[in-house]
């Protein structure tokens, strides 16, 4: 988990480098104050899209019947033998992607730089509160 963290932070602030430079160029600031503005709301935007992606790789959407043990409809024509081998092939795979998150930590990676954003984000529009 540690080293998902760290890759984290490290994607949120190269994230927020390059939407810094490009937020320079794009809208030539006159001032601190207005610069701030726009990289804070392209800042949150980005956050809001890592935020997505880690929800998404977080909760495993694409596999939530296996994950969460919901009973699968079984095709007219498929025999209880049938069944119990399918559900013995998912409990392997779950089994495995256990290991596999915690071995890699990639769950928190997206969730850890969409939290970096968009408090980068936040601290650049306190200051435009006083």
């Amino acid at each position: 988990m540690g080293r998902g963290l760290k890759r984290g932070l490290y994607i949120g602030l190269i994230i927020t480098m390059i939407v810094a430079i490009y937020a320079w160029i794009r809208y030539t600031p006159d001032d601190f104050a207005s610069f701030a503005a726009h990289l804070s709301n392209a800042l949150f935007q980005i956050g809001l899209l890592l935020l997505i992606i880690g929800v998404v790789i977080f909760t495993r959407l694409f596999s939530f019947r296996r994950r969460y043990h919901l009973p699968a409809i079984v095709p007219k024509g498929k025999t209880p033998e049938d069944h119990a081998e399918m559900k013995a092939e998912d409990e392997e795979r779950n089994e495995r992607d256990k290991r596999e998150l915690a071995e890699k930590g990639r769950d928190t990676t997206f969730l850890f730089s969409a939290l970096v954003t968009i408090v980068i984000s936040i601290v650049l529009t306190i200051n435009q509160l006083f």
